[in-house]
């Protein structure tokens, strides 16, 4: 009698375990559930996507202040396909950054470089910031 008592004590034991893990369970996907039709239903999704890269925006906003703060004069600043900016200086001659090179380094690289052709008494036509050595064209 009391052999059988242990037995149904372990499997009464074995089933509330097993009862509470499948109601563990129940819950976790009734929560799944609700964040999911949560998501769907009231996330608010954009109507479309912008063609132009926000990032885009916010480089060529901080090439216009690294010049601003260099003191260096432009007349516009574009972007170009291949991945770099074409800035009309104000003296008449092209610049040419790449993206891909940190942006800062070759403002500060400008920056020289005009200091030096302003003491030498030489204008540029197009200095070209893409490539591993500035390339300078009079």
């Amino acid at each position: 009698m009391q052999r059988q008592k242990k037995l149904t004590r372990k499997k009464s034991k074995k089933l509330l375990k097993i009862k509470i893990v499948a109601i563990i369970i129940v819950i976790l996907v009734i929560c799944i559930g609700i964040v999911a039709v949560y998501l769907s239903f009231f996330v608010e999704k954009p109507l479309f996507v912008s063609p132009i890269a926000s990032d885009q925006r916010t480089e060529r906003t901080r090439i216009e202040e690294a010049l601003k703060r260099e003191k260096i004069n432009y007349v516009s600043i574009s972007a170009r396909k291949d991945h770099s900016y074409l800035i009309k200086a104000s003296e008449g001659g092209e610049i040419i950054f790449s993206s891909k090179k940190d942006i800062l380094k070759q403002i500060s690289s400008l920056q020289l470089i005009l200091k030096r052709l302003k003491i030498e008494g030489k204008t540029f036509r197009r200095l070209d910031f893409r490539y591993e050595r500035v390339v300078i064209a009079f």
